[in-house]
């Protein structure tokens, strides 16, 4: 079984440094011991690499996928596409909030397959002039990562509370933010109250900064309400989770019906610990418990049609069974998950950290990406896993240009030759 997994996939190419000399690079799409694909980059301190021009890319991939926006765009269906051909076989590295990405690049030479941004900033008032600057440059950040470097973009979104332009997320103060108190989700979804209408308005807002890349057909893997169960953001309804559901529902009929955002992929993302439910107070036996907290988190779930992917944010919590990263691969958060909506692909959307590649490849947990959150450093954590990767042979799987047709720029550097040497490296 080991023999089989321990393979890292990377395919080598040159591109004319802004100096004029050849730099090798390499884009690792396929994963070694079930374990973590990264883009590859160049030495610490090298110099970005100049955009590299359009080439002519057929469609391959399998187009099965069944997104939740029937109108999906073709490159983010792409996306989903690939997403699915690797379930099972690999785990995609990310990151995620880092305020960029270069810090981990310059770090370990590699750039991750998946990186996120926020569509929030903890500027004040919110759509003023110093919010709207940073939101601003987070989209920018956004298409660039895909236009101009190839990789998967995602965003989050710490959403305001509606009302008040000067309210956070949280319900309570942390260090540094202050705390908005808790939202009525009764009536934020009743179309008519002030709340409701409130809300609009910030959606409204947030849609015109999102279609920028819309129109430039840039997908994103879409991840509102995040940590939905968890009850330290006002989206939580602890005693009604019906509610938070319906808000889920509410934004994807006003971006996806309304405002045509049709390139972006769904996220569904729970908490690792749901806020409202009673732990430790129901059943005495392990399955019972397990049965108990997934029944209350589906009344936060807000349906199948209207999510691509099921993700999870995972912090260690010994009291939950929950290591370090380092140490886990977290698969009773996935049986959890996959309790909750079975059937869909799963993610972990944030971690402190990556998980153990062996410990991911003795559990089999599919994850299909793991978005370490590490908010401007690379903690010590990561080594381990990313040293994992970088240790392990080129032989095995090679994602080629001609799986995508992608209307941007993203890919073009990949050698056209990938095509005839694509492998796929199974897990066990």
């Amino acid at each position: 079984m080991f023999a089989q997994m321990s393979s890292w996939t990377t395919r080598q190419f040159t591109w004319p440094t802004r100096k004029g000399k050849r730099l090798w690079l390499g884009w690792a799409v396929g994963a070694a011991l079930a374990g973590l694909t990264l883009l590859a980059g160049p030495p610490t301190g090298a110099a970005d690499p100049p955009r590299p021009p359009v080439a002519t890319r057929p469609t391959t991939l399998p187009q099965t996928v069944k997104p939740a926006n029937p109108d999906l765009i073709p490159e983010a269906r792409n996306v989903l596409a690939f997403l699915q051909s690797i379930q099972g076989q690999k785990t995609l590295a990310g990151i995620s909030n880092s305020g960029g990405w270069r810090s981990f690049y310059e770090w370990s030479g590699r750039a991750p397959a998946v990186y996120a941004e926020d569509c929030n900033n903890q500027r004040r008032p919110k759509f003023g002039p110093e919010y709207n600057a940073v939101l601003q440059k987070s989209i920018d950040m956004t298409k660039a990562w895909w236009e101009d470097k190839g990789g998967i973009p995602s965003l989050h979104f710490h959403w305001g509370k509606p009302g008040d332009p000067q309210a956070t997320a949280w319900v309570k103060d942390r260090t540094f933010i202050k705390g908005c108190g808790p939202m009525d989700m009764a009536a934020l979804v009743k179309p008519g109250t002030p709340e409701h209408t409130a809300a609009l308005e910030d959606l409204k807002r947030v849609a015109d900064y999102l279609d920028q890349l819309n129109q430039a057909h840039v997908p994103v893997l879409w991840r509102p309400f995040h940590e939905i169960d968890g009850g330290w953001f006002w989206w939580t309804d602890k005693t009604q989770p019906e509610n938070s559901a319906a808000a889920y529902r509410m934004m994807f009929d006003y971006f996806v019906k309304e405002r045509k955002l049709d390139n972006l992929i769904w996220v569904y993302a729970a908490a690792n610990r749901a806020g409202g439910f009673a732990y430790g107070k129901g059943p005495k036996d392990a399955a019972g418990q397990l049965a108990e907290e997934i029944a209350y988190r589906k009344r936060y779930y807000p349906g199948d049609t209207y999510v691509d992917i099921v993700g999870i944010d995972l912090y260690p919590d010994a009291s939950l069974g929950y290591d370090i990263p380092a140490n886990d691969s977290y698969k009773k958060a996935y049986q959890i998950m996959a309790g909750v909506a079975p059937g869909k692909p799963y993610a972990l959307c944030e971690s402190s950290g990556l998980v153990n590649p062996d410990k991911l490849a003795k559990d089999t947990p599919e994850w299909l990406y793991d978005m370490a959150w590490f908010a401007g450093n690379v903690p010590s954590a990561a080594i381990p896993s990313y040293n994992k990767a970088s240790l392990t042979s080129l032989a095995g799987a090679t994602i080629s240009p001609s799986m995508c047709r992608w209307r941007s720029n993203s890919m073009a550097r990949l050698s056209p030759s990938a095509a005839s040497s694509e492998v796929m490296t199974s897990r066990p």
